[in-house]
């Protein structure tokens, strides 16, 4: 039995607990004999923490209780006591993503909070778009409320679920959900529901009914449906909306016969009425007719309908839609370029390049992507199509030939295919317009194709002419061009374009934007000095952003300045460690501090990095990464091994494909002597990857040598020393090099 001195009575905050123990005990206790269970002695150390930490927040010494709460609850991760005592002092620390992450580790420990905190976890989760990971908390929340019928809470709570459910797609627990909204509104009193949460339940207008009624439609409740939509028709009077509800509550029903007057009635409203409901009515009325038979009938009702409406944009796109989906490619072509100058929309524009692409127009291609160029100020939207055309090499000559004629370049680029414009057309004949777009416009997206097909000097004169003839978005365009050269590791022409746009006079904060990314691309070429520079100007400008400030750290260490890397590091983390609001800033600091760590293994500094490592596992209790990290260090050093398993087993379970985590679980397999198995996970290692890191095959030799696989262990051998060699790692080859003159030796 162990005694534990209490120490002496002190007023303490009403939601502080009663002290424990002295703060000093359980640092200076030395165990009376080794436990045996090295489970059993992590639990030892786990309650001295506990108790320590405890002793702390009686101090208001909070982030030191947090600190050691969070290291106890490592050590024992069952003990719901810790568990629950983290929580609500993350929160008081207002350390609320902290807190957030405990109390999902407690809920999948199954050692649930209160449903008002699962509520909130849920929430959380939702912003985060985990859908279905707040929807199990959300049924935890109901569950843990005890109560013997559903209440204002609950009802609220199930209003999210079925926005949920239904954003899932799963229409049936949606439908289920929403059912006790409904009942909950017809008769509140039964739930205790007041005027507040009515309103709430309500939303603007009859939205939530509206919600309910399609949600009911989806899951085949016609009649729940209708009721739904009636309701929202008397608090908010629609009429073309409530016949078009009217209409698909019909044809759900198997009426197609009384679906469709409801739908003429609908589509008889003026145009005003009509827009807001979107290309709804027309599908509708597809389906109805095709219900019908009278399929035939449709794009000529689409048309009379055009013609009364011809600035309806949703019919006008839905007709070209069905023209482009019979081949009608004339038909749709005349349409979408009407409708495009009216209401621009990226079907129109994905559908027009199609149709160009498909019927071998280059000059029109260009323009169309001209426009949507110089509309939005890059092609991302069209990327699919972009990739179709760029897989086309004769195709892609021709439009860059074209956009050459259109700025009046005459040069054909990089192939020499390029002058075969059409075969109807003179390669520097100008295209006809179809749109408005200007020669900006037909530079930037030539360039922008260029770019994406590896052309990089047709891309320069290109992106060079576009940036000249907008000098409003020059700089946009020399950064975007800038940034794309820099990821298809062409530094050097990246240094140039940034250079060259730091020439003009810029905001301070776009300024700091080119010199950070010039900073990389001077250090991937060895200029460090001036790449330090342009860090630190980076730096200067965005004083508020750790990304920027880590700038010079990192250039430091890309270029083997270890130690002043460090300092670098360790001065940005201490500036920003109590930055606690902002998650951008968080992760910044948890990569920060994973590259310290990593640095402080180099120098040889092993506890320094294990303690960097645990401040992440502090903050980020899930982070398989510094779990991985720390638990390979502690194999590497023969300690802690049972423990350094777990962890590294978290990170393997999580990402089973990464050969570094299966090196680590190999390994630390290997240093508890279960040497077959540490095998089995070296060569899924060294599997995973096509040219395997020399420290893998290592431990491989070291497993293989260990179950008496001579031959094995001298070919993992090999191939670690040819690895370490190409590497340039002089130490570690001659230290495997050593291993194999001894296994190569003929036993005596």
């Amino acid at each position: 039995m162990i005694c534990l001195a209490f120490a002496p009575a002190a007023k303490a905050d009403a939601d502080d607990p009663p002290p424990i123990v002295s703060p000093d005990v359980f640092e200076e206790l030395e165990p009376l004999r080794e436990q045996a269970d090295p489970v059993a002695k992590d639990r030892l150390e786990a309650l001295a923490l506990f108790a320590t930490a405890r002793a702390a927040q009686h101090r208001k010494q909070y982030e030191r209780a947090l600190r050691l709460y969070q290291r106890a609850l490592r050590l024992d991760p069952r003990s719901t006591a810790t568990n629950e005592a983290i929580i609500p002092l993350a929160f008081r620390l207002k350390r609320t993503a902290e807190g957030l992450r405990y109390a999902l580790q407690a809920v999948e420990r199954d050692q649930s909070p209160s449903p008002l905190l699962l509520r909130r976890l849920a929430v959380h989760l939702t912003d985060q778009g985990q859908w279905g990971r707040a929807l199990e908390l959300y049924e935890k929340s109901l569950s843990a409320d005890g109560a013997q019928s559903e209440t204002a809470a609950d009802v609220v709570t199930r209003l999210e679920m079925g926005r949920l459910y239904r954003l899932s797609g799963q229409m049936e627990q949606a439908a289920e959900c929403f059912q006790v909204v409904r009942d909950a509104l017809a008769d509140p009193r039964q739930y205790a529901i007041g005027n507040a949460t009515r309103k709430v339940l309500l939303g603007d207008g009859g939205e939530t009914y509206e919600l309910i009624g399609q949600t009911f439609l989806a899951a085949d409740r016609p009649v729940d449906a209708l009721q739904a939509f009636q309701k929202a028709n008397e608090l908010q009077p629609e009429p073309a909306k409530f016949l078009l509800h009217q209409s698909r509550v019909a044809l759900a029903d198997g009426r197609p016969e009384d679906a469709l007057p409801l739908m003429q009635e609908c589509l008889a409203h003026d145009s005003g009425a009509l827009a807001p409901l979107g290309t709804v009515p027309y599908r509708v009325l597809e389906k109805i007719l095709d219900q019908l038979g009278r399929g035939d009938q449709l794009v000529g009702q689409l048309e009379h309908l055009r013609e009364q409406h011809p600035n309806l944009t949703p019919l006008g796109y839905y007709l070209a839609d069905r023209y482009f989906n019979q081949d009608d490619f004339s038909r749709a072509e005349s349409l979408y370029r009407v409708l495009i100058q009216q209401t621009p929309m990226v079907s129109g524009y994905h559908n027009l390049i199609t149709i160009y692409r498909k019927t071998n127009q280059a000059d029109e291609l260009l323009n169309v992507l001209a426009a949507a160029a110089e509309q939005s100020g890059d092609l991302a939207p069209l990327a699919p199509e972009v990739q179709k055309i760029i897989a086309d090499d004769r195709l892609l000559d021709r439009v860059l030939a074209a956009a050459q004629a259109a700025i009046g370049e005459t040069d054909a680029g990089e192939s020499g295919d390029a002058t075969n414009n059409a075969d109807s057309e003179s390669p520097n004949s100008p295209p006809r317009a179809t749109f408005d777009a200007g020669r900006f416009g037909h530079a930037l997206a030539a360039g922008t194709l260029a770019l994406e097909a590896g052309r990089y000097r047709q891309a320069a004169s290109l992106m060079q002419f576009a940036a000249q003839a907008d000098p409003e978005r020059r700089t946009d365009i020399l950064l975007g061009w800038g940034v794309e050269l820099l990821l298809a590791d062409r530094p050097v022409e990246a240094a140039e374009v940034f250079t060259q746009g730091l020439q003009a006079e810029l905001d301070p904060s776009v300024e700091g934007l080119f010199q950070f990314y010039l900073a990389s691309a001077l250090e991937l070429q060895g200029r460090t000095d001036e790449a330090l520079k342009a860090a630190r100007k980076a730096a200067q400008r965005r004083p508020g952003s750790p990304q920027f400030q880590l700038r010079p750290a990192w250039v430091l260490y890309h270029a083997d300045r270890v130690e002043e890397a460090a300092r670098q590091y360790t001065q940005t983390i201490d500036r920003f460690a109590d930055r606690r609001g902002n998650p951008a800033i968080r992760d910044a600091v948890r990569e920060a501090r994973l590259v310290l760590a990593a640095i402080r293994v180099e120098q040889g500094k092993i506890d320094e990095a294990e303690e960097i490592l645990n401040l992440v596992l502090d903050e980020f209790p899930g982070d398989i990464g510094a779990m991985n990290d720390l638990g390979y260090l502690w194999a590497d050093a023969d300690k802690h091994l049972h423990r350094a398993e777990r962890y590294i087993r978290r990170a393997v379970d999580d990402q089973p494909e990464n050969a570094a985590y299966r090196d680590s679980l190999g390994w630390v397999l290997y240093r508890l002597g279960r040497y077959e198995q540490a095998v089995r996970q070296l060569e899924k290692a060294v599997a995973l990857d096509e040219q395997p890191d020399g420290v893998i095959l290592d431990h491989l030799g070291d497993a293989h040598l260990a179950t008496g696989q001579r031959a094995a262990a001298i070919e993992a051998y090999r191939r670690a020393l040819a690895a370490f060699e190409q590497a340039d790692l002089p130490e570690k080859a001659s230290a495997v090099r050593d291993k194999l003159k001894r296994v190569e030796k003929p036993p005596s």
